[in-house]
């Protein structure tokens, strides 16, 4: 049309370095691929972890357990979450990331009635006791309270179920200074294992030594391969 400007087509060359940065961008943002397999054991776990809070699943336990098996696995990752505090902060609004994680391994560790008996932060307590006096993370099963005797740090024992929470506390920390130092008396073996183990980050983890064998507890799945390279690389001596 008369008086009207034609407008300038973009160059070739602009255009193609466009396209170069898009492409270049995209990249920057890789897909995450989860398997079937990963796929069913999170619709599983979301399905356990929504009927708990809506009420129907039987008890406090089945909604915190499954919760816990969803973070150890990541399973949140198949659910299109990018991070555990996005999947947190929209699965349990209203409760911080500590809290959650303490009725995780108090529900994996106790029955309903030892919940109702003693009240979470007492348990809580316990398992710090037993992390601290184990060397490391209490493997995720069921404790028999009947069973379970504090060192305090005056050196008597006291049965757990007669011990105040704030004697646990006590003896947990005492108990956590004396593994600090790492004992002369503890094996070689296992005193390189330990250090080997917390380099890496991995210093949760219980070694013990039985038979000849080394035995690992309380290992997070996410930290299986940090603890394979950690034992991988350790120097122990075995002259």
């Amino acid at each position: 049309m008369a008086g009207r400007k034609a407008t300038k087509a973009p160059s070739t060359k602009k255009a193609a370095m466009k396209t170069k940065a898009a492409a270049k961008g995209s990249k920057a943002l890789p897909s995450l691929k989860i398997d079937k397999a990963r796929k069913a054991r999170w619709e599983l776990e979301i399905d356990l972890l929504r009927q708990a809070k809506s009420g129907e699943a039987e008890s406090w336990d089945d909604l915190y357990e499954a919760l816990g098996r969803i973070l150890d696995e990541e399973l949140y990752l198949a659910g299109s979450f990018k991070t555990e505090r996005a999947f947190l902060k929209s699965e349990m609004p209203g409760q911080d990331e500590r809290t959650v994680k303490q009725y995780v391994r108090v529900a994996r560790s106790f029955e309903p009635p030892d919940e109702q008996q003693h009240g979470i932060a007492k348990l809580d307590a316990l398992l710090d006791y037993l992390e601290a006096a184990g060397g490391g993370r209490v493997a995720p099963a069921k404790i028999n309270l009947g069973k379970q005797w504090i060192r305090l740090s005056t050196g008597d024992k006291l049965a757990f179920t007669v011990a105040t929470r704030d004697q646990i506390r006590q003896a947990a920390r005492a108990a956590k200074g004396d593994a600090n130092k790492l004992p002369s008396a503890l094996s070689p073996v296992v005193k390189a294992i330990k250090q080997a183990l917390a380099k890496a980050g991995a210093g949760g983890v219980a070694v013990r030594m039985s038979r000849g064998l080394i035995n690992l507890g309380g290992v997070p799945p996410r930290q299986v391969n940090a603890v394979g390279k950690a034992l991988a690389g350790a120097k122990l001596p075995l002259d």
